[in-house]
């Protein structure tokens, strides 16, 4: 099985991101982890248009794959869905980025409402880009019907449960 990971737009996902990649690495034969061009020219800020581009073209050699996407790798992973340019047989959404993405302007319902591949979202119940409780409501107005929920116990926007998310991946690509 292969795994796609992108993470969140700060800096500090990239070694939260090689904890993912390691935690997955007993799960997965291959795994691509996405290194945002911004992280690489120290600016604070990803372009979702470059990112999902850029993105596409990683996966372009990958078949049968799962995606994992934490926050703003979520919007640069549905913009690549929606665009068909990337076709995972499952997605796994780790803190879902409502407000983040709001606040960039960033036009995301449609992405969401399109969206019908098999969906795993994971979200702290009190996380500061939106709660759990109403990220589920989100996904009920949306009309998502191929997916899974699961709130997790947390305030935080970090997820450092790692190796409880690698099993919850691994379940959920399982099946």
């Amino acid at each position: 099985m292969n795994l796609a990971l992108i993470g969140g737009n700060s800096l500090k996902n990239k070694p939260w991101l090689e904890e993912v990649k390691k935690a997955m690495s007993e799960y997965y034969d291959n795994i691509v982890v996405h290194i945002y061009s911004h992280w690489e020219r120290g600016e604070t800020l990803l372009d979702i248009e470059k990112e999902s581009d850029l993105f596409a073209k990683e996966l372009e050699n990958m078949s049968d794959y799962t995606l994992f996407a934490k926050s703003a790798g979520i919007m640069v992973a549905l913009r690549c869905i929606n665009e068909k340019k990337i076709s995972p047989s499952k997605c796994i959404f780790v803190g879902t980025p409502i407000y983040w993405a709001k606040d960039q302007k960033v036009n995301f319902d449609e992405w969401f409402k399109n969206l019908n591949i098999p969906t795993l979202f994971i979200q702290h119940d009190q996380d500061p880009t939106i709660s759990s409780v109403d990220l589920k409501k989100l996904i009920q107005e949306w009309g998502i019907n191929n997916h899974e929920f699961i709130g997790l116990p947390g305030d935080t926007h970090d997820y450092p449960e790692v190796e409880e998310l690698a099993k919850l991946t691994n379940q959920f690509s399982s099946n």
